[in-house]
């Protein structure tokens, strides 16, 4: 009863989210599928405000953290049991390059269509088999090949609401339950978007992490990452307070600077390196702009930018992932 509770809940936040970013004034509504391209419109500051009113909304809906069923008069000897059992797993973040862009007209020609890429955007996953992904720019002629391919193995969330399919999240059925999805509404090009916000269980720990997955506008559009910012910052430190791990990832289209605001406002940080908190040391070398933070109290290791001989055939940026440990 409590997990219908809990679904039915989760479907009503999710749809008072979209319900406020479809009628906020100066919006309009988005397909699933519309662009990711710049456009000339610009975010109107009550579009942002909608945004932040149905994030807090979603955020304070969450149920609470449960332990394992049955266990809640040995709350104490359960947390100490649970910290006796470590896990480890792999955390993918995947910018797909969406196929609107290679269209004809589009603003990456030279690619193959998004349905094919999409197909070898499987066989990468099959080889590698993460057990989370986070995709950005995915659209709905490769969300459909993913799932034909990638069959029961992996499951897929996507909230609903404007642009929601594009930044799907995927985890491995067999080591993951779902103990709570939502969506948190972010400013992206020409209006807000909703964006995953899952809770999932380990199902050998019964230990359970938060992941947020995001995409922020592109370019020279600055003032719109920072309005995404001042909505995903204090989400993630909301969602910390639950007191297991937080995990955030995606294309955040941005380099030194973002890494700089999660780091210090956060006590997240880069599977990248780079200093914690105060005063900020981005990882040396060449950045990218996509990135897997996570809590402290998690550790990662082999952390990868690949760019092998099949993901240039994919898409334009590089594929990023992790070990992770929790200890």
């Amino acid at each position: 009863m409590t997990q219908a509770l809990s679904l039915v809940a989760a479907v009503a936040v999710i749809a008072l989210i979209a319900a406020l970013l479809w009628a906020a004034p100066g919006g309009r509504p988005h397909d699933a599928v519309a662009p990711d391209d710049p456009e000339t419109a610009e975010v109107s500051e009550a579009d942002t405000e909608a945004a932040e009113r149905a994030t807090q909304q979603a955020l304070d809906e969450r149920p609470p953290v449960q332990l394992p069923e049955g266990i809640e008069a040995l709350r104490d000897a359960a947390e100490e049991a649970a910290r006796a059992l470590p896990y480890e797993f792999t955390l993918m973040t995947f910018n797909v390059l969406g196929s609107n862009h290679t269209v004809p007209g589009g603003t990456a020609p030279g690619y193959a269509p998004g349905r094919q890429r999409a197909g070898w955007a499987a066989d990468l996953l099959l080889r590698d088999q993460p057990d989370i992904v986070g995709f950005q720019e995915l659209q709905r002629d490769q969300y459909a090949i993913l799932r034909e391919r990638l069959g029961d193995t992996w499951t897929f969330y996507t909230p609903q609401g404007p642009g929601a399919v594009q930044t799907t999240v995927m985890w491995r059925t067999e080591m993951w339950e779902p103990t709570w999805t939502s969506a948190l509404a972010t400013a992206f090009v020409a209006g807000p978007r909703v964006r995953p916000m899952v809770r999932l269980r380990h199902r050998t720990s019964l230990r359970e992490i938060y992941l947020v997955n995001v995409h922020n506008s592109p370019g020279g559009r600055q003032s719109e990452r920072d309005a995404a910012m001042r909505i995903q910052i204090p989400a993630l430190n909301e969602l910390r307070k639950d007191g297991i791990p937080v995990f955030f990832i995606g294309d955040l289209n941005e380099r030194a600077g973002v890494f700089c605001t999660v780091t210090t406002r956060t006590d997240l940080y880069a599977a990248r390196g780079g200093s914690r908190g105060t005063p900020c040391r981005p990882p040396s070398g060449r950045l990218r702009v996509d990135w897997i933070f996570g809590s402290g109290g998690v550790t990662f290791s082999g952390y990868r930018e690949d760019r092998s001989a099949m993901v240039p055939r994919i898409t334009d940026h590089a594929v990023i992932s992790a070990r992770v440990h929790v200890p």
